[in-house]
């Protein structure tokens, strides 16, 4: 195992869940590097990150620190924390019996609230579960929900129509079913921006890792980037656009969550005022570079 991964595991075993900056000043490494080991590690299965933010940075930590986590719940919203604390209490709750304004903040809540979909009778329901709570203390609360909710059939077909299995899923959509949307053809001058996405890289040591995806004004790909501690995975996104604004920074960085990596934002464009503000937030997480 690489030395800084090592030493990073030591560091976050005595200490619980820390920031990119806490072990950036640790291992005596630049903000950026630290932050790119800690998503490779992430990737690696080696670590865990956070849905929840100090600041605009995620917090790292091993598999069995899940918990520890709950430590940092003062940095929820106020909706996010009144709804941890009721789920918290509960340890199940109906999706059908919460508000709007509820719902919209228990699915923020992805480090303690998971969803599970109950199929009774062709139909299916939405509960959430408090993160620690035992799957057989689940399944019996599950079933008095759902008999208080009188969602029991006549008691000739109970045995047939009985709760089916339990399934956890990752995420739940709640949004009407879309028409396909027909994509527009590729332009003579995205396809040139990409050659000089891919002219820059490879003048400056960075190798593409895949085809990325490509549309009109964007290239997003992940690449490699040499470094003094080996290759550094990072995904570039790229924008054909005159004046970058903080939508577009904000944009870049959540595809980098969704892929567990740093971002190389790359533009012939200019970084307006308040792209620039939320860029400087986000330091260690986002590089932006602007083409000449």
């Amino acid at each position: 195992m690489d030395e800084r991964k090592a030493k990073i595991l030591e560091i976050i075993k005595e200490k619980g869940p820390v920031l990119p900056i806490d072990i950036a000043q640790e291992i005596e490494a630049d903000l950026l590097i630290s932050s790119a080991i800690l998503s490779e590690m992430v990737r690696q299965k080696e670590l865990q990150i956070s849905h929840i933010k100090i600041g605009s940075s995620p917090l790292y930590f091993l598999p069995e620190q899940k918990s520890d986590l709950e430590k940092f719940t003062e940095h929820l919203e106020l909706r996010e924390k009144k709804v941890f604390e009721m789920l918290k209490k509960k340890t199940i709750i109906d999706d059908d019996k919460i508000s709007h304004a509820d719902r919209v903040a228990i699915r923020n809540l992805k480090d303690f609230a998971i969803p599970i979909k109950v199929t009774q009778g062709g139909k299916s329901y939405l509960f959430w579960r408090f993160y620690l709570t035992h799957k057989e203390e689940v399944a019996e609360k599950l079933k008095a929900l759902m008999e208080k909710a009188k969602l029991k059939v006549e008691e000739a077909k109970v045995a047939e129509e009985r709760i089916e299995e339990i399934k956890e899923i990752k995420e739940v959509e709640l949004r009407a079913i879309e028409k396909p949307v027909l994509k527009a053809k590729i332009t003579s001058r995205t396809l040139a921006f990409k050659e000089k996405i891919l002219e820059y890289s490879k003048n400056n040591n960075i190798m593409p890792l895949g085809e990325g995806t490509l549309e009109n004004g964007e290239v997003t790909m992940p690449v490699a980037i040499k470094s003094e501690i080996g290759n550094l995975q990072f995904l570039v996104v790229a924008r054909d656009k005159k004046s970058i604004n903080d939508a577009d920074i904000s944009l870049a960085y959540n595809l980098g969550q969704d892929a567990k990596m740093p971002v190389l934002f790359i533009t012939n464009g200019k970084l307006n005022a308040k792209g620039k503000v939320y860029a400087e937030s986000l330091k260690g997480q986002l590089i932006f570079k602007q083409l000449k």
